[in-house]
């Protein structure tokens, strides 16, 4: 049977499949084929309930998705409520018989008993283009259609307000007749163009008003500049049209798409809820409006911020009926206006869902997609067929997405304008003439929105349909074009053939390689582009810049640093892999085909990618593995994956080199798109190599390891366990996981006496540190830490570095080795303290322990009791020269202490020889002091005989305090020595400048010699006093028997006598004979000066009635006298001295001064 024969109605007949608010041409049909589903007549219930028991609230929201039937409902009530007649026939009582529930009749009936007039409108039509903007916008409109309805000018509110004013004076009839009369043209043809008409206007007016001409004429423009609206106005002039009808009357308005046309602005929603408030509290119930939207009003306010929500809280009052209309409404309209089926085709269709029904659950199903409806039964089958349930859902979110990016013709054109239903119908008549078994496939649902698609939106499948060759790619292309903007629906290959399968019986595993077969044509020519495994349709501008990418230039090496940075950085991630036996950490090298990425390592992991152009047979990759301390990792040949590598990187350059902000928008959101996708893409690429290398092969040493998991990381990590094992054979040597502090334990913890004499007790590790370090010795070459590291890090130990370190500080504690620094052999802390620290590894030198002659470590010890006075307790060797040389500090740190005493006793800088001699000596390593002792011993006895010994003794005894005193009394007397005429001064005065003081008793002598100087100084130092004192005191008396003297108060004669009595005093106190013989000269030179000053203190007390200047006064001294001669000879001699001497003198006198005798 074929299809067409199972309907009940013919698929072929006219079906209003475009439901427009103001189309009013074949009402009737429309309204005989309207379909009353089960959810409209809960909806209508819901309409009535409100509608015949007004409870303030005055407005029904109808909502619902593109395409869902609101605007037909809509338009239905609009006919039915009014109950109009059309030929005879009320619409009322046509809709009437479409109800089967009594009730909901009963109802119906009372509601069109009401008499009412339905205003249906477009309000994005009605709406003047420039208008949406203005706050009183949507006000206009419904004032434009209510003056539609009275017969008023809509175009222009104040000619209809004009036309209103004229009704209202009874001459709007008699003014249109009149018009017609003179003018030969009717008023509503006029008032089109009615400033090319004022005259005409003025001529009729000035008639019917009887007014002038001139007044007739400025009518209109008086009009035009006091018109403005109100809503207050509207409402009233509704109510006043209202009361002019029969009683009971109700006007309503039925306004079509009014959410897609406020949405976004809350002033037009205000004025919506304003205009609703007020018909409200004007009309009391008796005018409702009616809107649709695509959204429910909750849905639009819940847009709105928290503050503009609570303003429009009141539009929720006014609209308080929501009708919300869903897909399950469009399904059932569907199946019963276009698929309902004959009893011959319900028959047959049973019987074929019978066959097929446990196929349909495999046959049709969608992966990693939204999840879409399945046949329920036999009699949903029915009802659908030949439709598949998912086409309703997913045609749906096809055109919404289209709609979305304005793929339609016309002004505002949404989807919700377009009906499925004629969608559906040219699907039907499309497969009509083939056998019952077909099934529609989606790509037929192009052809019916074909139509209505905008040109440049389809160019890609017309340039196709006139190009391609291949019939079938261009379906797959017509699929992926409805799909582009469904986002929950997966574009996979496999969804894609699921969408084409158009019979029961179809080979699914050949459809799907058609449809891949097709993709790849459709990509290759740049119909579509893919990501991953998703693919999509291509518009033109996002096909130009498609085949950019394509021909984008990449390097390969890029590609390769792509893969290598998913597989090793993303993927595999840490460039240390842990090994579960001993819980170290192994560093890694990479490779990728056969090409080293990081810095090399012992081991390493070599990835074998698709890029590899060397041959990746197994037997080859086996023969690789030989011998190499790598795991070789396989992945999986796969053609697609290199092609998303590459379109990867193209895609990445493409965006870098072509981003600008010059560009214009539609290009840069596709490169925006495109650089989602590639982010998409590299997660993509991420995954399936994550998965790749789950199920990658690895070999390693000749063989493919067996492992099961195939979790990427964890089987690289199971891998390189064996790695591990394989490389480092000799890991196992090391029995005990060793942790950081451990160092510090062995080296500074308490002494184990078993790292001491016993090789029996050396585990097998420190055997191989020694034999390591003593064959390096042997060859000549020298051990470091950082080389003994390498060592036994690398092949074919592995040890981990704290382990290497501890098993060395064993080795060293057993006294196997010994370890330097700058020539310098380290101790227990400075070995710690070198292995502590990486800085130290390269400049730390290890050899092992020498043999000593047993001979020289017996010198050694001999010399040690014989230079410290002391038995040296060392066992072993180097304890021997350990000790010899800590005695050495501590005589040298001795010593130290006493020469820093050099500046008080001059000849202890004899010590400073033997400091150094010693600190060159305790520089040595231990090896010296038992292989050289023999060189030095001697040299170091010498000195502690001759002066270190000596020096010692002096410091420790009572010699030290007689050296101190004669020391101190020689550097207080010195000056006193040269008045002294005694011998011993010499014995005694050489004591401070002897070399060796503390030898041949010359501090005993120099004491002896001390005190008979100390006796002699006392007696001198008496002498000396007493001619000085009475040196002074005659110049006193002096000065006492003066000239005027005893004129002077008692305190005059005291500031005379003050200069020598204090002489006296310091003269009495002083210790050193020059200091005693300086005071005694200061008193004489200051007598002069004194006896000058009785003069003044004598002149001060009024003593002279002269008014010349005292006295003046000079010593015979001063008096010069320039003889020729040195010496007097001869009485001749004499009388000429004494005659100059005498003229000299009279010359002073004559100067008015005296001279002092």
């Amino acid at each position: 049977m074929k299809l067409n024969k199972i309907f009940k109605d013919d698929i072929f007949r006219a079906i209003e499949g475009v439901i427009k608010a103001d189309d009013n041409s074949n009402i009737v049909t429309e309204v005989k084929e309207y379909v009353v589903t089960k959810e409209i007549s809960k909806k209508l219930d819901d309409f009535l309930s409100a509608y015949l028991d007004y409870k303030g609230a005055n407005g029904v929201w109808i909502s619902g998705f593109f395409g869902s039937g609101k605007s037909h409902l809509l338009k239905i009530l609009s006919y039915v409520l009014s109950n109009n007649q059309i030929n005879g026939v009320a619409l009322g009582d046509i809709f009437l018989q479409k109800i089967e529930d009594d009730i909901l009749e009963a109802n119906f009936k009372r509601a069109i008993s009401i008499p009412s007039k339905s205003i249906l409108f477009n309000i994005d039509q009605k709406a003047d283009i420039t208008n949406k903007q203005q706050p009183d916008a949507i006000l206009s409109v419904f004032i434009k259609v209510f003056n539609e309805l009275r017969g008023y000018y809509p175009k222009h509110g104040y000619i209809a307000e004009f036309e209103r004013d004229l009704d209202k004076q009874g001459l709007y009839v008699e003014f249109k007749q009149q018009y017609l009369e003179q003018t030969k043209t009717r008023w509503e043809d006029a008032r089109e163009i009615i400033l090319l008409e004022n005259e005409n206007f003025a001529k009729v007016l000035s008639k019917v008003k009887s007014i002038s001409y001139d007044e007739a004429l400025r009518v209109l423009d008086g009009y035009e500049s006091k018109y403005k609206v109100s809503i207050e106005e509207f409402a009233e002039d509704v109510k006043e049209y209202i009361d002019q009808q029969p009683k009971g009357f109700r006007l309503n308005f039925f306004v079509d798409e009014v959410g897609q046309y406020i949405s976004e602005n809350t002033k037009l929603m205000l004025n919506l809820q304003t205009i609703a408030e007020t018909l409200a509290t004007k009309c009391k119930g008796q005018s409702w409006i009616i809107v649709t939207s695509q959204q429910e009003i909750n849905s639009l306010i819940g847009d709105l911020t928290d503050k503009q929500a609570n303003d429009f809280s009141r539009i929720q009052a006014r609209f308080k009926t929501p009708l919300s209309l869903t897909s399950a409404n469009v399904d059932e309209v569907i199946q019963r206006r276009l698929l309902d089926k004959n009893d011959d085709g319900k028959k047959e269709l049973t019987t074929l869902y019978d066959k097929e029904k446990n196929n349909l659950k495999t046959l049709i199903q969608f992966i990693d997609s939204r999840r879409y409806q399945d046949f329920k039964d036999v009699a949903h089958f029915t009802s659908c067929y030949p439709l598949l349930p998912y086409q309703f859902d997913l045609f749906q979110g096809s055109i919404r997405g289209l709609s979305q990016h304005n793929a339609f013709q016309g002004k505002h054109q949404s989807v919700g304008e377009r009906s499925m239903l004629s969608v559906f119908q040219t699907v039907v008549q499309e497969i009509s003439d083939t056998l019952v078994g077909q099934l529609s496939t989606y790509d037929l649902m192009f052809e019916g929105l074909r139509a209505t698609l905008r040109a440049e939106i389809q160019s890609a499948i017309i340039i196709a349909e006139r190009n391609l060759p291949n019939e079938f790619a261009i379906k797959v292309l017509k699929v992926l074009f409805m799909v582009k903007y469904v986002k929950e629906f997966k574009a996979s290959a496999k969804n894609i053939a699921t969408l084409l399968i158009d019979n029961f019986n179809i080979d699914v595993l050949e459809h799907n390689k058609k449809v891949q077969e097709a993709l790849n044509l459709l990509e290759d020519q740049t119909y579509v582009e893919r990501n991953s495994d998703i693919y999509e349709f291509l518009t033109d501008e996002e096909k130009d810049i498609e085949q950019e990418i394509k021909t984008t230039q990449i390097n390969n090496s890029d590609v390769g640093d792509l893969l290598a940075s998913i597989v090793f950085e993303e993927i595999i991630k840490d460039g240390k892999l842990r090994f579960e036996d001993n819980k170290n950490d192994y560093p890694f090298c990479r490779k990728m085909d056969d090409t080293l990425l990081s810095k090399e390592q012992p081991i390493a992991i070599n990835v074998i990618t698709p890029l590899n152009d060397r041959s990746t047979d197994e037997n080859v990759l086996k023969a690789n593995s030989m011998g190499r301390n790598e795991l070789i990792v396989k992945i999986p040949e796969d053609r697609q994956l290199l092609m998303d590598l590459y379109l990867h990187k193209r895609t990445e350059k493409y965006i870098q080199q072509t981003h600008s902000t010059t560009l214009n928008e539609a290009t840069n959101q596709i490169l925006r798109s495109k650089g989602t996708l590639n982010s998409e893409r590299r997660r993509a690429l991420t995954q399936k190599l994550e998965d790749f290398l789950g199920k990658s092969k690895i070999y390693l040493n000749g063989s493919e390891l067996d492992i099961t998991n195939t979790n990427a990381k964890t089987k690289i990590y199971i891998a390189f366990q064996s790695l591990v094992k394989h490389a480092f054979p000799n890991i196992n040597m090391l029995r005990t996981i060793y942790k950081e502090e451990d160092l510090k334990s062995i080296l500074l913890g308490k002494p184990d006496d078993l790292f001491k004499n016993d090789d029996a007790s050396m585990s097998e590790a420190e055997i191989e540190i020694v034999t390591f370090i003593t064959r390096n010795r042997q060859s000549g070459e020298r051990t470091t830490t950082k080389s003994l590291i390498d060592k036994f890090s690398g092949t074919p130990y592995g040890w981990p570095q704290i382990g290497i370190l501890c098993v060395f500080a064993k080795v060293f504690l057993r006294g196997k080795v010994e370890i330097k620094k700058d020539s310098n052999i380290l101790e227990n802390k400075e070995v710690f303290d070198v292995l502590s620290s990486n800085r130290h590894y390269t400049n730390t030198i290890i050899e092992p322990q020498l043999d000593f002659d047993e001979k020289k470590v017996r010198k050694l010890k001999e010399l040690h009791q014989e230079y410290f006075n002391e038995a040296n307790t060392g066992k072993e060797p180097k304890e021997v020269a350990q000790a010899f040389k800590e005695k050495l500090f501590a005589e040298i740190n001795f010593l130290k202490t006493i020469l820093v005493q050099k500046n008080q006793y001059k000849f202890l800088d004899q010590i400073e020889k033997p400091i150094s001699k010693l600190e060159i000596l305790s520089n040595q390593d231990y090896t010296y002091f038992i292989n050289e002792v023999a060189q030095f011993s001697d040299e170091l006895l010498d000195l502690k005989e001759q002066t270190t010994d000596p020096i010692k003794r002096f410091i420790n005894s009572p010699q030290k305090a007689v050296y101190d005193e004669i020391i101190s009394f020689a550097e207080k007397n010195e000056e006193n020595f040269s008045y002294l005429s005694n011998s011993e001064i010499v014995s005694f005065s050489g004591v401070k400048e002897n070399p060796q003081p503390y030898k041949n008793n010359v501090i005993q002598k120099a004491k002896a010699s001390l005190d008979i100087i100390q006796k002699e100084i006392v007696t001198k130092i008496d002498e000396e006093k007493k001619i000085a004192v009475s040196s002074v005191e005659s110049l006193i008396q002096k000065l006492q028997q003066f000239d005027g003297f005893s004129k002077l108060t008692d305190d005059q004669k005291s500031q005379v006598l003050l200069p020598f009595n204090k002489a006296i005093e310091e003269i009495n106190c002083q210790r050193l004979i020059p200091s005693i013989k300086d005071k005694a000269r200061i008193a004489i030179d200051k007598y002069e000066q004194q006896v000058t000053l009785i003069g003044v203190l004598l002149k001060q007390n009024g003593g002279s009635t002269t008014k010349s200047d005292p006295v003046q006064y000079i010593r015979k001294s001063q008096v010069e006298i320039h003889y020729a001669k040195h010496e007097l000879i001869d009485a001749a001699d004499v009388e000429e001295y004494t005659s100059q001497l005498k003229d000299e003198y009279l010359k002073v006198i004559k100067q008015n001064k005296r001279i002092l005798l």
